[in-house]
């Protein structure tokens, strides 16, 4: 079985997932300013190591289903992952123009996902620019920080704790 609950850790729009058993878990997502929206899923496929996938509950506010498949490369080079998602959106088509505005639009959310995915089985950890210094941010990027709240769910930098060097005399 899948462990659904370290989705989070490189899907960046999701806050938790929770397994309710074998089959069945509960999906907790970041909408549009920050609103949590929860619905509940049922995987549908598990082929470990090769495919899974899923579909939502019927009474859920989002519907969705999907897979990931998961193939050796011929060449023995890796594997190729395809993502295959389908959702509908609370609010329908005003809903997701509305995620789209502020910077939700799902399929970039997923190809950023991937890639995010991609760097943690590669590298062991996500990349993220979170603590590192930048130049002043200018008008436009001030207010977009403000009105879109810009935080991130993914873990403080990966690198260990600044430390003090202090010298011995000797």
């Amino acid at each position: 079985m899948a462990n659904l609950e370290n989705l989070p850790q490189f899907m960046a729009h999701l806050k938790s997932v929770r397994v309710i058993d074998e089959a069945h878990s509960e999906w907790t997502a970041l909408g549009p300013l920050d609103r949590e929206v929860r619905w509940n899923a049922q995987i549908t496929i598990d082929r470990p190591n090769e495919m899974i996938a899923w579909q939502s509950q019927p009474n859920s506010p989002v519907q969705t289903h999907g897979s990931v498949e998961f193939r050796s490369d011929p060449q023995k080079r890796g594997t190729f992952v395809t993502a295959e998602v389908h959702y509908r959106a609370p609010g329908g088509t005003l809903g997701r123009a509305l995620a789209s505005m502020f910077g939700k639009h799902p399929e970039f959310m997923i190809r950023e996902d991937l890639r995010r995915f991609k760097s943690l089985l590669e590298a062991g950890e996500t990349p993220t620019t979170a603590g590192q210094t930048h130049g002043p941010r200018g008008l436009h990027g001030h207010a977009e920080q403000v009105l879109f709240r810009e935080t991130s769910n993914h873990p403080r930098p990966q690198a260990q704790p600044a430390f003090s060097t202090a010298r011995k005399s000797a």
